[in-house]
C-alpha cells in the first residue's frame, strides 16, 4: 500500500499536480498511523502535511482537515498525557476549520477527543463527548455507521469503569449491530461481543458468558490486525471477574508483547504497569519488572502520572516483602 502511494505521488509530482500530489501525501500519513501503526514516520509525515496545508494553493482542498485529523490521531496514539496541550489546540482550530453539523471530519476528531479525555481519566467528560457524537449522527442526512462504532465502544468501556451492567449490555448490543452491519469491521464487532460476555459473568450466567467469549477468541484468532486497548481491558476484566488471575496476565503479556517498540510511549508503559499490578496480585512482582515500567517512562513528555503508579506498587511490595520476611532477634 505504501509503495503505491509513494508511487503515485511521485508521479503527480511529475505531473505537477499539486492537489493530486497532497492527497497521496495525506494517504501515506494514514497508511503509516492507521494501517502500519508506525507512529515515528506517521508523525513525521503528519507534520509535513500540515506544513504543506498552509500553501495558498492547497487553501481549498478538501483534504486539508483530513491532515489535521491524523496529527491528532498521531499525538493520541503516542503519547496522549504528554500530547494533550497540543492535542487540546489540534481541536480547537478544527472546530473552527470543521463545518457546524454532522459530518466526518467531526466524527474523527470528536472520537479523537473522547480518547484523550478517557486518558485523562476525565471520564464524565468523555462520556459526554461520546454521546453528544452519537446524538450528531443521528442528525446526519447521510448516515454513515463506520462513525457510529467508535463512540459505542468508548460508551462500552465507560460502563464498566462505572460498574453500570444494564448501560454497558445496551451499548455494546448496538455496537454489535452496527459492527455486523459493516465490511471489515470485525474487530468492532469482537469487542462488542466481550462486552456482553463481561455483563454474563457478572450477572451469573457462567454459559452464556463462556459461550460468548470462545465465539470471540475464535473470530480474533483469525484477523492479523491488533485488537484496541480497550479490548483487551474487557479481556482482562473478563478474567478478573472468574478470579483467574493468571489468565488475565497472560492476556496482558500478549498485549505487551504486541504494541512493544512500535512507538505508542504511552500505551506500552501503562499495559507494562497493568502487568505489574497483576505480578504485584499474584505476589509475584520483582524489582526487574518495576525497571522495565520505570524505563518505558522515558520517552514521556509527561511521565509523572506512570511514576506514581509505579512507585505504588513498589511500596506496596516492600509492604508485603517486609511482612513475610523473618524477624531478627
Amino acid at each position: 500500500m505504501l509503495h503505491t502511494l509513494q508511487n503515485a505521488r511521485a508521479l503527480a509530482k511529475k505531473l505537477d499536480e499539486p492537489w493530486w500530489e497532497f492527497l497521496f501525501d495525506v494517504w501515506i500519513e494514514i497508511a503509516y498511523e492507521t494501517h502500519m501503526r508506525d507512529l515515528q514516520n506517521g508523525l513525521r509525515q503528519a507534520l509535513y502535511c500540515i506544513n504543506e496545508a498552509r500553501k495558498p494553493i492547497l487553501r481549498d482542498h478538501p483534504w486539508r482537515v483530513a491532515a489535521h485529523n491524523n496529527l491528532l490521531a498521531c499525538y493520541v496514539l503516542i503519547d496522549p498525557v504528554g500530547y494533550a496541550k497540543p492535542i487540546r489546540q489540534c481541536i480547537r482550530e478544527l472546530n473552527q476549520e470543521i463545518p457546524a453539523g454532522p459530518g466526518p471530519h467531526r466524527y474523527i476528531m470528536m472520537d479523537q477527543e473522547c480518547e484523550l479525555l478517557m486518558a485523562l481519566n476525565q471520564l464524565k467528560k468523555a462520556e459526554n463527548v461520546a454521546i453528544a457524537h452519537l446524538a450528531l449522527a443521528d442528525k446526519d442526512s447521510q448516515p454513515d455507521l463506520w462513525y457510529t462504532a467508535p463512540p459505542l465502544l468508548n460508551l462500552c468501556w465507560l460502563q464498566f469503569r462505572k460498574r453500570d451492567w444494564e448501560k454497558l449490555q445496551a451499548f455494546a448490543t448496538q455496537a454489535e449491530t452496527v459492527g455486523n452491519s459493516l465490511e471489515h469491521a470485525h474487530l468492532w464487532t469482537a469487542e462488542a461481543m466481550i462486552w456482553q460476555a463481561v455483563v454474563a459473568r457478572q450477572l451469573g450466567d457462567e454459559a452464556r458468558a463462556t459461550r460468548i467469549f470462545q465465539r470471540v477468541e475464535m473470530r480474533v484468532q483469525r484477523l492479523a490486525k491488533l485488537p484496541s486497548g480497550k479490548f483487551y481491558d474487557a479481556v482482562e476484566g473478563f478474567h478478573q471477574q472468574g478470579e483467574d488471575l493468571e489468565k488475565a496476565l497472560l492476556v496482558r503479556e500478549d498485549q505487551l508483547a504486541r504494541i512493544a517498540g512500535k512507538g505508542r510511549h504511552g500505551y506500552e508503559c501503562d499495559v507494562q504497569i497493568k502487568c505489574c499490578d497483576l505480578l504485584a496480585r499474584l505476589g509475584r512482582l520483582t524489582s526487574a519488572d518495576l525497571d522495565r515500567a520505570t524505563a518505558l517512562t522515558a520517552p514521556l513528555k509527561a511521565p509523572k502520572r506512570y511514576q506514581t503508579r509505579i512507585k505504588k506498587l513498589a511500596s506496596q511490595r516492600q509492604e508485603v516483602n517486609d511482612s513475610t520476611s523473618p524477624s531478627r532477634p
